[in-house]
């Protein structure tokens, strides 16, 4: 009889397995479609975009810096800088600007956020509305490729970028700018069926009516870009993709920072979950409901679940072991052999080795949509070896915290080198 952990396995990797393929066809289904209705821009509507910092005295300067060299009309771009209540010299920093006819300076006491994108859009009337994390950069061509994106599409209600990481020098950079180049295929794929549930802080671009609609922004478990996005999908506001408005971000460098970013994003995606649960595998909210949040969820318990069996396979080894030294003590190893005419053709083997290709290929195409060189680059190594055994802790943690429900800081992940 076959065993139960056995079947479940198979289903697991059945149902990674089929929402790959489906983002592949999905992918080269529409892709070259949509390149071919991208339209040239017709008129530059006005923008402003709304930068909040806390304790960011050394890329504020910068970051507002890459935005006053977008390549638009300087009397159609306006910049609102907010610092929220930073204990450091960034307001001290920010007095650069004064004067600056587009660079509008404001400062408040620490509130989150979100409540820093609350006042600067108090503090707009434009067509367009947004948003850019204190520690990223735009490329000057940005700003144009989602305007162009709006008016090829004009159902659309929000753009989001391509985010890429910005030189990467550390082990964890690498590892992280692989894994940023899969997420520029899957936003790419997801706008293609109309499923995106994330506005990132970098460069996400609303039309204004978006927020008389549905209202400000909310703290929401510190992933305020999750959850209005979602408020969107629930009044069915589409949201799409410009593959070509390349925004830079700096990962966390270190193990530390990188976990305290982790955690918060996926406390975040659970907590709003629970909050949007209304929304699972109701068919009104199109394949948001149906399928790429169901998903998302299935993904964080399934690589759980494959790290206990690991570990269990670990243990269990550890056991056979300590039972054979303990029965005819400790033996020299033989010479190890290799037999080139066999294969491992068990099912969960070959099954791994397809969805580990395939991601790989994920990898590879979102290299191939930003438009990088080098397709095959150590990056691409580093996370195909080391990705898997990396999340499982900030995985583990998150849905632990979540439990219990212990909030996550934006501050404190700032002061921690992250974001």
């Amino acid at each position: 009889m076959t065993d139960p952990t056995t079947i479940f396995v198979h289903i697991l990797f059945f149902i990674a397995l089929y929402f790959e393929v489906f983002l592949l066809i999905s992918f080269f289904e529409r892709f070259k479609k949509y390149e071919a209705k991208l339209k040239q821009i017709t008129d530059h509507p006005n923008v402003a975009v709304i930068v909040p910092g806390y304790n960011e005295e050394k890329a504020f300067v910068k970051t507002i810096k890459s935005l006053l060299a977008l390549d638009y009309p300087k009397d159609k771009l306006q910049i609102i800088a907010v610092d929220d209540g930073s204990t450091d010299n960034t307001w001290e920093m920010l007095q650069e600007f004064v004067g600056h006819p587009q660079v509008h300076l404001h400062t408040k006491e620490n509130g989150g956020k979100h409540s820093a994108l609350n006042y600067g859009i108090e503090q707009t009337d434009t067509e367009l509305v947004g948003c850019l994390d204190a520690d990223s950069h735009v490329d000057p061509q940005a700003l144009n490729e989602v305007v162009r994106t709006f008016q090829s599409d004009p159902g659309l209600m929000a753009v989001t970028p391509v985010i890429k990481i910005h030189n990467p020098q550390t082990f964890f950079q690498y590892i992280q700018k692989a894994e940023y180049d899969l997420s520029v295929f899957i936003r790419r794929t997801f706008s293609f069926v109309d499923a995106i549930f994330i506005t990132p802080g970098p460069f996400s671009i609303f039309k204004r009516e978006v927020f008389e609609t549905v209202g400000p922004y909310k703290s929401a478990h510190n992933t305020e870009d999750l959850e209005m996005a979602l408020r969107m999908q629930c009044r069915r506001m589409r949201i799409g993709n410009a593959h070509t408005a390349f925004v830079y971000t700096h990962g966390p460098r270190t193990f530390r920072a990188l976990i305290k970013q982790r955690v918060r994003w996926v406390y975040g995606f659970l907590k709003n979950m629970q909050d949007y649960r209304f929304m699972l595998f109701k068919p009104k909210y199109g394949n948001v409901g149906m399928l790429m949040l169901p998903i998302s969820a299935f993904s964080i318990f399934t690589a759980l679940f494959f790290t206990l069996l690991l570990f269990k396979g670990l243990i269990d080894l550890v056991w056979r072991k300590y039972v054979e030294i303990s029965a005819i003590g400790v033996t020299m190893p033989g010479a190890p052999t290799f037999d080139w005419f066999f294969i491992n053709t068990q099912s969960i083997m070959i099954l791994t080795v397809i969805l580990i290709v395939a991601s790989a290929l994920l990898v590879v195409i979102g290299k191939y949509i930003s438009k990088e060189k080098n397709l095959f680059t150590r990056d691409l190594v580093l996370y195909m070896l080391f990705y898997g055994f990396l999340a499982p802790v900030w995985l583990t943690k998150a849905v632990f915290d979540a439990v219990r429900s212990k909030k996550s800081s934006w501050t404190a992940e700032i002061d921690a080198g992250g974001r």
